[in-house]
């Protein structure tokens, strides 16, 4: 009996790590009113976005409701650069959208 408990602890165990949480995956959409090009999330590429569109969604290993983001507008670039994320939590495995938007020369982030 103490054999069949172990065994069933073990492959309970075995199925957290085989089968993690649901992936987290990302999107942009660019409602900056111009083309994006080589957009960048946490070093993951999404390339150019045009204006009113989505891009595909890209795997994260970890994502917060902020983070890191470069773009190309015309001939200028914009980057979001998060000092620290002291008090935030990752999100939770699924998917997401950040909206990219221009307030005058600004570049802002939310999360959708």
């Amino acid at each position: 009996m103490k054999k069949i408990f172990i065994f069933i602890f073990l492959l309970s165990f075995n199925s957290c790590i085989i089968f993690p949480d649901e992936d987290v995956e990302v999107r942009i959409l660019n409602k900056t009113g111009n083309r994006i090009y080589g957009a960048i999330i946490n070093d993951v590429q999404y390339g150019t976005i045009e204006n009113n569109s989505y891009s595909e969604y890209k795997e994260h290993d970890v994502i917060y409701r902020y983070g890191y983001v470069k773009v190309q507008i015309d001939t200028t670039e914009y980057t979001i650069q998060p000092i620290d994320y002291v008090g935030e939590k990752p999100l939770k495995g699924g998917k997401y959208t950040y909206k990219l938007e221009l307030d005058n020369t600004t570049l802002v982030q939310s999360l959708e």
